[in-house]
């Protein structure tokens, strides 16, 4: 929701990369998060983004995600935040919202260190994608290797 939104969309990007089964919940109504977590069980992480102002959809899907026994963890700006205290593992952020529109800066920042540290633990795994990704883009001429005279 709102400004997490980026921010979620970035690490789904990258942990697709790492993770087979990475998914971004999106949502347009207040439906479409549970249709989209019916299948949560305890082999699931959900990783829930949430500042301030704290949307109602993300307490209400951490709530469901919790009863199903999916493993969370929070990103927010601190304990006393609503989806703090659900959470089985915590990653607080401060957020800036000086203006009418919020700073990122800082749980970009966490997140960028998340997938750094979890994409260190998958080294050898990435470097076979990525082996195979540069030899996909060669084959397909995606990027221009700036071989320009």
């Amino acid at each position: 929701m709102r400004s997490s939104a980026f921010l979620a969309s970035f690490l789904a990007y990258n942990f697709r990369f790492i993770f087979r089964n990475a998914t971004l919940v999106q949502t347009t109504s207040g439906s479409e998060i549970f249709e989209q977590l019916i299948h949560l069980n305890e082999n699931d992480v959900v990783i829930a983004i949430s500042f301030p102002r704290y949307s109602k959809r993300i307490i209400n899907a951490v709530d469901f995600a919790k009863q199903q026994n999916a493993y969370i963890v929070a990103l927010t700006d601190g304990e006393f935040s609503p989806i703090s205290a659900q959470a089985d593992a915590k990653l607080y952020a401060k957020a800036d919202i000086s203006s009418f529109s919020d700073s990122i800066v800082s749980p970009l920042t966490v997140i960028d260190a998340l997938i750094a540290a979890v994409s260190s633990k998958k080294k050898n795994e990435l470097q076979d994608i990525f082996s195979r990704l540069e030899s996909i883009w060669d084959d397909y001429d995606v990027y221009d290797k700036g071989s320009r005279k």
